[in-house]
């Protein structure tokens, strides 16, 4: 496997290898600070992986976990990344909560971009699928195949091609701005194009209210149900 991959070929080849990769984890920690599995980005999109070792129902309707099975390294990372994450406390984590207790083929539409939270990490503590989220793009450095599928969401999203973008921080600016312009209907077309359940914001970070019915609430976040009754 390592040959076929990588081109190691004899034991010396391999232990440069191993030290390579152990440099460079230590570099990271020392440069960015240790993130368990579980909050780094890439790590826990394979972790649930490995989740779906335990349970194939999990994340059929993820474009982003159907991807990750695609890959060569795919079995191999979901036994590095292999674990349990712990939910944390606070409204966050409740909302975590919810995604654990709703049918396990719930699609939820998370925000896209960071704030309070690191909300990419719904989708592995809440062991649910994800309409789309920023961090996950960067999966097209493997897959390039999804490209496409990344314009689409993001155009039903936000109405905005990050292709057309200036840069970054262009793209993610007028994402942010028009997806606060969206309306009812907006979010319905998610449910009918791509089978979107749920839509979770946090009411801090976004004050206006839709006229959507509401499947869950606390004082920071709200969960509308986008879904057909």
């Amino acid at each position: 496997m390592l040959k076929e991959y990588f081109g190691i070929e004899n034991k010396l080849e391999l232990a440069f290898f191993v030290i390579a990769i152990l440099a460079m984890t230590l570099f990271s920690v020392l440069n960015v600070g240790y993130r368990s599995p579980c909050e780094d980005d890439e790590s826990s999109a394979y972790m649930v992986l490995s989740l779906l070792k335990e349970d194939h129902e999990l994340y059929k309707n993820d474009y982003y976990v159907q991807s990750l099975t695609k890959l060569p390294s795919s079995y191999a990372s979901s036994l590095i990344y292999s674990g349990k994450c712990h939910i944390p406390k606070g409204d966050w984590g409740k909302v975590i909560l919810f995604g654990l207790e709703s049918n396990k083929d719930d699609l939820f539409v998370i925000p896209a971009f960071s704030g309070k939270y690191d909300y990419s990490t719904f989708r592995i503590l809440s062991r649910r699928a994800v309409f789309l989220e920023w961090k996950g793009t960067g999966e097209a450095v493997y897959d390039p195949s999804i490209v496409p599928e990344i314009r689409k969401r993001f155009k039903s999203y936000c109405k905005v091609d990050f292709l057309e973008s200036k840069d970054r921080k262009d793209f993610v600016e007028t994402c942010k701005s028009n997806y606060l312009k969206n309306t009812e209907d907006d979010f319905r077309f998610l449910n009918i194009n791509y089978g979107a359940d749920y839509l979770i914001e946090n009411k801090q970070e976004i004050s206006r209210r839709l006229n959507l019915p509401i499947a869950w609430e606390n004082k920071e976040f709200v969960i509308y149900f986008i879904g057909q009754n």
